[in-house]
């Protein structure tokens, strides 16, 4: 994608893999998660491979014997409004709303640009869930529709992101550095896989960027094994990672890095946040 290419807020239709009601980790409060298909990174521990691609694909059942069926199906604006009009009432009363998620839901650009501006012209709150590797352009131009960004850091160290994700991680970076200057609200959202991305120098870098933004809050996502199945049925390659899920040593010491790097406990979140342990 060219990054001056279909920034226009205009695209009506795309293809999506699932819509999730009632979510409660996506974002603040009840929400209503839309998730586009496609992506342009190829983490190694991706826990959803049938958002890899942006056409729809056969799953085969999860058993001998259990039907297979079509992932992904084409949707427009109107669909997705509609759906949010019928879950209003859950979002006032807890202040949720719309998070627009994937794959990469920047891959779909016009058509996540137009989402976002109707859903807040019709008063809901938003949030885009993002890995980041998109054009800054796109971000600009989503600045006026975004309530939260939801924004990956999976990686410190060009080698090493290239190594697990697939790119360098500077567009990436220079998003982020440019999204926090513009004064908007992000959650680092921080997945950690034990013996791959956890190591220390990455965890403080994570906490150097909370202690250099104090408004930013980083939500630690352990590592869990969805994958395996899913490529199976979907008849991708198996990618094998030499690692486990994390245990509570682990995180233990992700805290302790992280608290020991600086990182105040009130910024916080997800399986590392003693207030909710």
């Amino acid at each position: 994608m060219r990054d001056s290419a279909n920034l226009r807020v205009g695209q009506r239709r795309a293809v999506i893999f699932d819509i999730q009601r009632c979510s409660l980790h996506d974002g603040p409060g009840i929400r209503t998660t839309v998730f586009l298909k496609g992506c342009p990174l190829r983490c190694k521990w991706c826990h959803n491979p049938e958002s890899l691609s942006p056409r729809p694909q056969w799953m085969d059942g999860a058993a001998p014997g259990e039907p297979g069926r079509m992932v992904g199906r084409e949707v427009e604006i109107g669909e997705i409004l509609r759906q949010l009009e019928r879950d209003r009432a859950y979002f006032e009363a807890s202040g949720g709303g719309l998070t627009v998620s994937g794959g990469e839901p920047t891959s779909w650009p016009g058509f996540t640009l137009a989402l976002l501006q109707a859903a807040k012209l019709a008063g809901f709150h938003t949030c885009l869930d993002t890995s980041g590797e998109a054009p800054w352009e796109l971000f600009f131009a989503s600045l006026p529709f975004v309530d939260v960004y939801h924004y990956d850091y999976k990686a410190t160290g060009a080698e090493r992101h290239k190594d697990f994700v697939g790119t360098d991680g500077v567009r990436i970076c220079d998003n982020l550095n440019r999204l926090l200057k513009q004064g908007a609200t992000v959650i680092l959202r921080c997945p950690l896989v034990p013996g791959i991305n956890d190591q220390d120098d990455h965890l403080r870098a994570i906490a150097r960027l909370a202690v250099g933004h104090p408004e930013l809050r980083v939500e630690i996502l352990p590592y869990h094994d969805m994958a395996r199945d899913k490529r199976r049925r979907l008849h991708m390659p198996v990618v094998s990672l030499q690692t486990h899920l994390p245990a509570p040593s682990d995180l233990n010491h992700w805290r302790e890095v992280l608290e020991g790097s600086g990182l105040p406990e009130d910024q916080l979140l997800g399986a590392l946040d003693k207030r909710v342990a």
